[in-house]
């Protein structure tokens, strides 16, 4: 076997697709396997049908980035299907690019679970037409059920009355990742030292991925100086924790 007439298309393919210099050599060095797979039947379709998605050749790259098996799965039986049921649920392409860019794991997942996460979030009233929506797919897609199912229990052991809060389960996955202990840790932090209940927690969710060491605890002590000295009030204090998600970044 010609190695060198093997691997020269399958590397032109890749420069032309836009990895050039340096991050050539770095992509195919972290999967090397995908140069055991042929041109003409996977990487050079593939390539092509999710660039008529994705737009750019730079948007390719950066879907290739995480995860780079997206070229070689049989991409029109495995991830048009669930586009496919993302635009008759009126999600525009804008947000697919983004789960496609940066969550394109969860297009790749067996059929029977991309339903049941995907009717999960149907569950959780998120607009289709925000980022928010593609973010919340891919954690859930990314997280065993069970892990997930165990995140919702702690809260709800904390007091959130997730089920009652519009936001409340739909802004649990922004957090979905935090501990449990440090979310009990935050949670009490904020209660003591802010007279913040659960819902406060769950409403402004994004202060559960600070670091209560690094972060919290010192900006805290600053600003009750501040306050102390009388240049800050409890309500200015309060709003600095208020961090509020993001729902058309």
């Amino acid at each position: 076997m010609d190695v060198k007439q093997t691997l020269k298309p399958k590397l032109e393919l890749f420069r032309g697709i836009g990895f050039v210099g340096t991050a050539l050599p770095m992509f195919l060095s972290a999967k090397p396997i995908l140069l055991t797979y042929s041109v003409e039947k996977q990487l050079l379709p593939n390539a092509e049908f999710l660039k008529s998605i994705l737009k750019t050749n730079e948007n390719l790259v950066d879907a290739l980035k995480h995860p780079p098996w997206f070229i070689i799965f049989d991409t029109r039986t495995t991830i048009l299907p669930k586009v496919d049921a993302l635009h008759a649920y009126d999600v525009p392409d804008e947000v697919i690019l983004v789960l496609l860019i940066c969550y394109g794991y969860a297009l790749l997942t067996d059929t029977v679970l991309f339903n049941e996460v995907f009717d999960e979030i149907k569950k959780m009233r998120i607009c289709p037409r925000i980022t928010t929506f593609a973010r919340a797919l891919g954690v859930l897609a990314g997280l065993p059920a069970k892990k997930w199912g165990e995140k919702v229990e702690n809260l709800r052991g904390l007091g959130c009355l997730l089920g009652s809060c519009p936001w409340g389960l739909r802004n649990a996955t922004s957090h979905s990742w935090v501990s449990t202990e440090e979310t009990g840790k935050i949670m009490k932090f904020m209660e003591e030292k802010l007279g913040w209940t659960p819902e406060h927690t769950v409403k402004y969710p994004t202060v559960l991925l600070l670091s209560l060491e690094k972060r919290m605890m010192p900006r805290y002590a600053v600003l009750r100086v501040l306050m102390h000295k009388g240049s800050f009030s409890k309500i200015d204090l309060e709003k600095e924790f208020k961090i509020k998600q993001i729902e058309n970044e």
